[in-house]
Formats: structure tokens, sequence, C-alpha cells
């Protein structure tokens, strides 16, 4: 089950929760810029909206998913360069914005 909900609070609200087997786990705007972020510096590709018609519509999110429990997303971002985490973060959100479109607030500007 994977849901999402609106944010008051730029980056610290929920806005995607996900159920993995008995694991209920959830994620802050921020958590979900920094996973799309690493997955993307690993050389990943985030599915578009308008090519997930071919194949799991849920692709997107199994991809997070995956990327937050075996991609150690906390030490990419530690040891990552100012620049590349700006750079990764930036085409993260684009992708969020894209998938998500308003649900998600902008944090461009934010750490």
């Amino acid at each position: 089950m994977i849901t999402t909900q609106d944010t008051t609070k730029a980056g610290h609200d929920i806005v995607l929760s996900a159920r993995v087997g008995a694991q209920q786990i959830t994620f802050t705007a921020r958590q979900l810029r920094d996973t799309v972020a690493s997955y993307l510096a690993r050389g990943g590709h985030m599915p578009t909206p308008t090519n997930s018609t071919d194949s799991d519509p849920l692709e997107p999110f199994h991809i997070i998913i995956e990327e937050w429990l075996y991609g150690n997303v906390q030490s990419w971002i530690d040891g990552t360069d100012a620049r590349q985490l700006a750079t990764y973060r930036h085409q993260a959100m684009t992708w969020l914005h894209s998938w998500f479109g308003w649900r998600i607030p902008e944090l461009e500007t934010l750490n």
C-alpha cells in the first residue's frame, strides 16, 4: 500500500508512506528527495509518468523503497561534495515534481 498526503511544513511532513511486509516506512519530503537523488547519483534512471504505461505502474515506488532500504542514502549524503549534492537534489526535485506535482514542496534551498 502506497499513499501520499499534503504537506504544510516544507521538508518535514510525511509525503509518502509505504508498507513492505509488516514494516511501515514513511518519508518526509527531504528524505524522498535525497533517496531519489542517491539513486540518480549511482546511475539509476527514474521512470517518467508517460513511460510507465508499459511497465509496473508502481515501479517508481519500488525503486524509492529499495534505494531507501539498501542504498545507504545517509552515507551517500555524508560522502558527497556540496556541488554533486546540489546537482542530484535538483534532478531529484525535477523528477518528483513531474511525478507528484504540487504534493512535494519546493526544497531547492533546504539542506
